[in-house]
């Protein structure tokens, strides 16, 4: 029966049992997990990145990373945590070593050193950038010296030529060349016109030609050139480790009356080595290449042939017993070697077998989707943590944002918000966020812009919104614009001011098809009131209205105006012979070139000399320690006919990447008058980092300055006369910054 006296023995049981539940159920408190997960993101870099060994190339890194992030975070005490890191990295790191408490120690180089070392040979890491994700071609690279994987380069075409295709536009090009392979082996020939899109994913954009013949054959490939590609690009490439032997390469175009035109031609019957070197697209890997010469056939040719050993990115290089001693937890210190070496059959210390077969056969266990979006975390942070280029320039702690995004995630805040936060802090305007499944996104059918601290309708697309152009919005979903536009500001990478009012401005406006915002606007004709507006347009059809699609004009007394967003090389070039008489060009540079930088040449008059300003990140170590540059230039040369009228350039936060190494030129070399704001200060290759949850995102690789070696980053290229938009303006349909531009050609003219 249950009676008061035995109510009163069952509630301290029930509390007990509460109690227990409780403690198994979230006995580890946050900031414990929190530590735990951050001394094993650490670990996981530095074992990923800089650790040489054998074992470490054939772990599925990305699941390794959910696998090691569950593993590790409940583990009560940093004793516990130790003998879990153990049990995940030594099957992979057999010379890992991990001590507690706080006393350092020296690091033991017996431990990696063979009892014979007859054969053996060191093994470390170099990155050139990062290579990420297995891309083929891409200016990023990472390697084992020593035991360089081949096949991670077997579309990276070691030798070939570049050439542009301006001119060449809706033409028949044609490669003719003679080739053969020795041992059965087999080779590549690519023969592409290539745009700025098949750059960024070159591997993709190459589609070979095999051949595998010990006797010389001809192959001949012939292309159309089309109007937006921006270059002929031919190569060669091995497919393993035979020689492929090449010899008289003609490259013709045919014209209008059928006839081929020779834009190249080599027989290489008269050729040095460094002549042929010249051929090589990548220098730093280093292929062995031979030049013969049949004296008694008067026949000259050359091979290439793969070799790994040799193979290295850079001459610097870590010594031997260079090992990796940091903290990764108040309480765990741990010592990795950078170098180990190796034989033709593993690197020493060898793990044990059995130890790592268990843990691939863990790896392969299904993970939640807080274990995947974690894992993630991890991946994210250390590309970030070993391998940003401007850290110097962002004013960001990085370990405090990753302890910040790891809570979010604890607390189960979306995924998706969380990296575009952390990812924001470091103001990279090439970052994006992208999820696995696309979400729908429209947008209201209006333009807004910050204009003398009030927002302002600058465009509408949709006449019966009952808004016109110079309407101020004073609160967007009953919150205050100033408001509203903080929260969508720290979900925005950017490296400038400008740039980051310029996103806020666009995202502001985006949200979810179907649902409606109000507005509370101050009209043109000062009456107050409130408008609600739908999300109903596709955000690229809202890019699309608001695009200055106007390709070309005369405007006023013979002063041509150009949009570089728009017009194409061949364009120019038709409209040369007007160009170089003309009074003044407008170059209209708020936007993206379409391929046309080629202008330059014709604006220059000496030679771009400035070889340092894309400044590539040589690695050896973690953390970014002792990093070195690979500095490369544009090298730009004067071409005929020389344009020696004025120029004027109008930009802003709209110009980046592509178009800021237009507008560097231009600032560094005199060669227009820049109107308008400040470039978006974000320039350089990126770098795509496919995580484990399917998110994707990217980030700028490599360093880049202005040619003068001033810093670009988050700064830009600056105007030699600023133009700011007023309401007046904008009610007036007026283009102030074109306006100021004109203005400046007609003081020229009468100078």
């Amino acid at each position: 029966m249950n009676t008061p006296k035995n109510r009163c023995r069952i509630f301290p049981l029930i509390f007990l049992g509460f109690f227990i539940w409780g403690c198994n159920n979230n006995e580890i408190p946050k900031k414990k997990k929190v530590e735990n997960i951050k001394a094993f993101s650490k670990l996981y870099g530095y074992v990923r990145w800089f650790h040489p060994s054998d074992e470490a190339q054939q772990i599925d890194w990305d699941r390794f990373a959910c696998y090691g992030v569950k593993t590790v975070e409940s583990a009560p005490n940093s004793e516990a945590l130790k003998d879990s890191l153990l049990k995940l990295f030594l099957p992979i790191a057999p010379s890992l070593a991990i001590y507690g408490g706080s006393e350092k120690h020296d690091f033991d180089i017996s431990k990696i050193t063979p009892p014979e070392t007859s054969g053996f040979y060191p093994v470390y890491w170099q990155h050139s950038g990062v290579k990420l994700n297995k891309t083929p071609a891409n200016v990023y690279k990472s390697i084992r010296v020593g035991r360089v994987n081949k096949l991670d380069y077997n579309k990276t075409t070691p030798l070939g030529k570049s050439i542009p295709v301006s001119g060449l536009s809706q033409k028949t090009v044609k490669l003719e060349a003679f080739v053969k392979t020795e041992n059965r082996g087999s080779g590549q020939l690519f023969f592409e016109g290539l745009n700025r899109n098949d750059y960024r994913n070159l591997s993709a954009a190459l589609k070979p030609v095999y051949f595998k013949n010990s006797r010389w054959e001809q192959i001949v490939v012939e292309r159309t050139v089309m109007h937006d590609d921006l270059n002929i690009f031919w190569g060669f490439n091995i497919m393993d480790t035979s020689r492929v032997f090449i010899d008289n390469i003609k490259l013709s175009v045919r014209n209008h009356n059928n006839r081929d035109s020779v834009v190249y031609e080599n027989d290489f019957n008269n050729l040095n080595e460094n002549e042929l070197r010249e051929l090589l697209f990548d220098k730093n890997l280093l292929f062995d290449v031979q030049y013969i010469n049949d004296q008694s056939e008067n026949n000259g040719y050359f091979s290439i042939r793969y070799n790994d050993k040799n193979c290295q990115l850079f001459e610097k290089k870590p010594e031997f017993g260079e090992s990796n001693c940091e903290w990764i937890h108040p309480d765990l210190f741990i010592q990795l070697p950078l170098v180990l070496v190796a034989n033709d059959q593993h690197t020493y210390p060898v793990a044990n077998k059995e130890s790592f077969n268990s843990l691939q056969n863990k790896l392969n266990l299904w993970q939640s989707e807080i274990y995947k979006d974690l894992g993630s975390l991890v991946v994210v942070w250390n590309v970030i943590q070993h391998f940003f280029p401007y850290f110097d320039e962002v004013n960001v702690d990085w370990n405090k944002e990753f302890t910040a995004a790891v809570i979010d995630l604890l607390k189960e805040e979306d995924f998706e918000s969380v990296l575009k936060k952390l990812m924001a802090k470091l103001k990279d305007g090439h970052i994006y966020v992208n999820p696995p499944s696309h979400k729908y996104v429209y947008s209201i059918p209006v333009k807004w812009k910050w204009i003398d601290d009030k927002l302002i309708i600058v465009e509408v697309y949709d006449e019966k919104v009952g808004l016109f152009p110079g309407a101020i919005v004073k609160k967007i979903a009953e919150k205050k614009a100033e408001n509203y536009f903080s929260g969508v500001e720290s979900y925005i990478p950017a490296a400038t001011k400008g740039a980051l009012k310029r996103g806020s401005e666009f995202l502001s406006l985006l949200g979810t098809p179907g649902d409606s915002v109000s507005l509370d606007v101050i009209q043109v004709d000062g009456s107050k009131g409130k408008v609600t507006l739908n999300y109903s347009l596709h955000p690229y059809d809202n890019y699309n209205r608001s695009l200055n699609k106007s390709r070309h004009n005369v405007l006023g007394d013979s002063i041509f105006y150009l949009n570089l967003d728009q017009i194409t090389m061949s364009e120019i070039d038709s409209m040369m012979p007007d160009l170089i008489e003309c009074k003044g060009i407008i170059c209209d540079l708020r936007g993206y070139p379409n391929n046309n930088h080629e202008l330059l040449n014709h604006l220059l008059t000496l030679n771009d000399t400035v070889d340092n300003w894309f400044r590539i990140p040589q690695i050896l170590y973690p953390d970014q320690k002792n990093i070195s540059y690979d500095g490369r230039g544009w090298n730009v040369i004067p071409r005929e006919p020389h344009i020696d009228t004025p120029v004027v350039l109008i930009t802003d936060s709209r110009a980046i990447s592509y178009a800021e190494s237009v507008l560097a030129l231009v600032k560094h070399y005199n060669l227009a008058t820049i109107v308008g704001q400040p470039s978006a200060g974000t320039n350089g290759n990126v770098n795509e980092i496919i995580l484990p949850n399917g998110f994707k995102t990217r980030f700028t690789g490599m360093k880049v300055t202005n040619l003068d070696g001033s810093q670009h980053f988050g700064v830009g290229v600056l105007p030699d006369v600023y133009v700011e938009k007023t309401i007046d303006g904008v009610s007036e349909g007026r283009d102030e910054f074109l306006e100021k531009a004109l203005e400046i050609l007609n003081k020229k003219k009468l100078q």
